[in-house]
């Protein structure tokens, strides 16, 4: 390929005489010029689909270029962050402007590893980690930095789920140390039980009628009737007990319970049924469950001293992968849902720290 350079020759009058041509062979130069071309556009295209953001900013920390992945995963155009300052797109924008000039400025080393949140367009935000290096000039000024982001989101999911799951472990195991305790609390007072039983039995069968010490002996025996049915209750939580294991139809056990319960929370709370028709059986046992479930009411009932509502609702519930995952002890399938739920503003944080700590109670602060 060959160039022409064309020069017009004039007299001493300024009258055109001719032209004097010269030819240059350009074949190797427009060789290397679509060499690089094709260079620009295989990096052009590497930069915009690269799967990590890439971006550059100049010595002011003006954003200069950023590829497409980049602009989808904040959801902007290249027009909304070409020539803006990075530290707009970046939750802490003090911290980060102040970040951005030392990097700038030398006296901060480039970032390898840092996560940022930055800002969508959507005003959510978008956990990144962050890498960079440092562009300078002939003279080995800093004259900006070319950065990559990348999306960690699923990763902090991933992380939060995994903390969410170890918190429940370690619930479960403060349930079974309860449990443990529970357990070997009522073994032992049990024996000493069976005991003081034995020894009041003795006792009634040896006073006369109208000894006045007949009727304590039968006060006696009462209570060590009903505290053979805690340590029962005690022995099934502690799992040391076997359980009267029956299908049932909480439905009915709750009517059953009704009136009772209305006499235990008292007039100043509003007891509320909402019951499912066709509601599926339940295998487990009875007793335990009356039990549960009037606990829970007399709880609530000491966390409303000044009255309120009491709901408790059945219902069919299919528990997916999603819920299963959230839920060590889950598996994904059709349940039968018992919701007991109150108007007072619950537990804080602190509480739930301990609620499974033995003999932690909440008791005192709800009475006056």
């Amino acid at each position: 390929m060959i160039a022409w350079y064309n020069t017009i020759i004039r007299d001493e009058n300024g009258h055109i005489m001719g032209t004097l041509s010269s030819g240059e062979d350009i074949t190797e130069r427009k060789k290397a010029e679509e060499v690089l071309r094709e260079k620009e556009e295989k990096f052009r295209e590497l930069f915009d689909e690269a799967p990590v953001g890439y971006f550059e900013y100049d010595a002011q920390g003006r954003i200069v270029s950023v590829n497409h992945t980049e602009l989808e995963m904040l959801g902007y155009t290249a027009e909304e962050m070409i020539g803006r300052p990075l530290w707009e797109f970046v939750v802490g924008q003090e911290t980060v402007r102040e970040h951005i000039a030392g990097k700038l400025a030398g006296t901060i080393p480039p970032d390898r590893g840092l996560e940022r949140n930055y800002i969508r367009k959507d005003a959510t935000t978008l956990p990144v980690l962050i890498g960079d290096r440092l562009l300078r000039d002939r003279d080995g000024k800093i004259r900006g930095i070319r950065s990559t982001i990348q999306d960690i989101s699923g990763h902090k999911r991933a992380e939060e789920e995994k903390a969410a799951l170890q918190e429940q472990l370690r619930q479960s195991q403060r349930i079974e140390a309860v449990g443990r305790l529970a357990g070997g609390v009522a073994h032992d007072f049990n024996n000493l039980l069976t005991v003081i039983k034995g020894y009041n039995q003795l006792s009634l069968i040896e006073t006369k009628e109208g000894n006045p010490l007949k009727e304590n002996l039968e006060e006696i025996k009462n209570a060590s009737e009903k505290v053979a049915d805690l340590t029962r209750q005690l022995l099934a939580f502690s799992r040391r007990q076997i359980l009267e294991v029956k299908v049932l139809d909480l439905n009915m056990v709750l009517k059953d319970l009704d009136k009772m319960l209305r006499r235990l929370i008292g007039e100043d709370i509003q007891l509320i049924t909402l019951l499912a028709d066709d509601l599926g059986r339940v295998k487990t046992d009875p007793g335990w469950v009356e039990q549960m479930i009037v606990n829970l009411a007399v709880n609530a009932r000491d966390a409303m001293p000044e009255g309120g509502k009491l709901t408790i609702e059945t219902a069919n519930v299919t528990l997916d992968e999603a819920y299963a995952r959230g839920h060590i002890a889950v598996k994904p399938g059709r349940y039968v849902m018992l919701s007991v739920s109150d108007t007072r503003v619950g537990m804080t944080p602190e509480v739930r720290q301990q609620v499974f700590e033995p003999f932690f109670t909440t008791k005192s602060t709800f009475r006056k």
